[in-house]
């Protein structure tokens, strides 16, 4: 995704709570659902709470400036209160996530408001504004399992774009699905449905490829499951049985053989008990490698993930960035190019992907 990435978060929690794209939300609710499925992609960034509320609001301002007339004002409302409702889900379904990748509700409103403004109104979204504000207050009352498993309806409206088509966003897609490199434009990649064979094409959210090699419902808890990834976000399957992740001071396995994940809680290697992680701001020492765990906070990112490194503040659209996991990553809406050592945080326009 953007910056160290979701998917890292997700590897270094051993738990549920990220996604493919903390915004497909339409995303909100895939991108909390693809969470469980690790990966590694996420740390984000973290700014003097002083000035964050301006720097974020200089973000849209930016985002508009980009492209004169675009996006559409009409999105303006929609997309405060979709971000308004998706920051409230993450800080209460995936608090270690959320803290991580956003740092404070200010910033995470901020940054997705601008993204999103983006993303709903590129070519081949269905989401018109007002079925946008039908998204933002249904995921406003959904419950974390909802959320976690991407089991929003009125947020998982499908784009117009067949496989193949050029995209940015998950949301322009039919298949709901846009496999790209950061920085660039991608393609609507195919995605089996229920039931469908699923060897060779990935199966679609909510569901899982099964040993029969179709694509087959995640199992709740309790339910009968076959091993990793078919069970709902927030479970494992152990011993044949979706069972809750772990919370702090439980006994736990960080790749949920012998005992689930740890939720909202770091699954220590050493002891394999779920700890706690605290986090740290720009210029202090942070953790991913060992206890005592410590983060940075609000997107930035660390200068080392295999020892105690420092937090390193995300760059502005224009600023310089890396996508390895010490970064510098970009501040949401901008991604970083493929520049090499280091590459140009640029808010990309969905229309030039032709």
């Amino acid at each position: 995704m953007r910056a160290l990435g979701l998917m890292t978060l997700c590897c270094l929690l051993g738990s549920a709570g990220c996604g493919s794209s903390e915004h497909d939300a339409a995303g909100a609710a895939d991108a909390a659902a693809d969470a469980v499925d690790a990966s590694r992609d996420s740390q984000d960034a973290s700014i003097d709470s002083v000035t964050a509320g301006e720097v974020l609001a200089d973000a849209v301002d930016e985002t508009a400036d980009a492209f004169p007339g675009f996006p559409p004002a009409a999105y303006e409302a929609a997309c405060s209160d979709y971000a308004a409702s998706l920051c409230d889900r993450s800080s209460t379904c995936a608090y270690l996530v959320f803290a991580a990748r956003w740092g404070d509700a200010t910033r995470c409103r901020a940054r997705n408001k601008a993204l999103c403004m983006i993303t709903f109104s590129a070519p081949g979204s269905a989401y018109a504004p007002a079925a946008l504000a039908g998204c933002a207050k249904t995921m406003s009352s959904a419950s974390c399992g909802e959320y976690l498993n991407g089991k929003i309806g009125a947020c998982s409206v499908p784009g117009k774009l067949g496989v193949g088509g050029r995209c940015l966003y998950s949301e322009q897609c039919a298949s709901r699905a846009c496999t790209r490199k950061p920085g660039a434009c991608g393609t609507c990649a195919a995605r089996a449905a229920l039931g469908e064979s699923c060897p060779t094409i990935p199966c679609g959210s909510g569901l899982w490829c099964s040993s029969s090699g179709k694509c087959a419902p995640t199992a709740a808890l309790g339910e009968t499951c076959e091993g990793y990834g078919s069970c709902e976000a927030g479970t494992d399957c152990i011993g044949g049985k979706c069972t809750a992740q772990m919370k702090l001071g439980e006994t736990c396995d960080p790749i949920a053989k012998t005992a689930p994940r740890c939720i909202d809680t770091k699954c220590d290697d050493a002891t394999k008990v779920c700890v706690a992680v605290t986090f740290a701001a720009v210029g202090e020492a942070c953790s991913y490698s060992s206890a005592p765990y410590r983060w940075c906070t609000g997107g930035d990112t660390c200068t080392s993930v295999t020892s105690t490194g420092t937090c390193v503040a995300s760059s502005p659209a224009g600023g310089k960035c890396s996508t390895t996991p010490t970064g510098p990553s970009c501040e949401v809406p901008a991604e970083c190019d493929s520049g090499y050592p280091l590459g140009t945080c640029t808010v990309l326009d969905p229309a030039s992907c032709k």
